[in-house]
């Protein structure tokens, strides 16, 4: 089951990512200045063992989204930045 919300005017970043996780969210896509500049998007996971957040180029949305849902089959594939949080 995939469920999505949006959360545009609902305060500041860290409120935000707060009130994702209480909602047991997997994760977060984040889409910012320069992301959106840049023709990407960071995704966030909240839960389970994967702890890396990566910006993907929107073509690869959907194969991040299957990573984070712990589906995809290849999560060590070349060409992503993975950075710590």
């Amino acid at each position: 089951e995939l469920a999505i919300v949006v959360d545009l005017p609902g305060g500041g970043f860290r409120k935000q990512l707060e009130r994702a996780n209480r909602a047991g969210a997997a994760g977060v896509f984040l889409l910012g200045e320069s992301e959106y500049a840049g023709g990407s998007i960071t995704v966030k996971p909240l839960r389970g063992a994967v702890a890396m957040q990566e910006t993907v180029p929107e073509a690869e949305l959907a194969q991040a989204l299957r990573r984070l849902a712990g589906t995809d089959s290849n999560p060590n594939r070349q060409g992503v930045d993975r950075r710590g949080v």
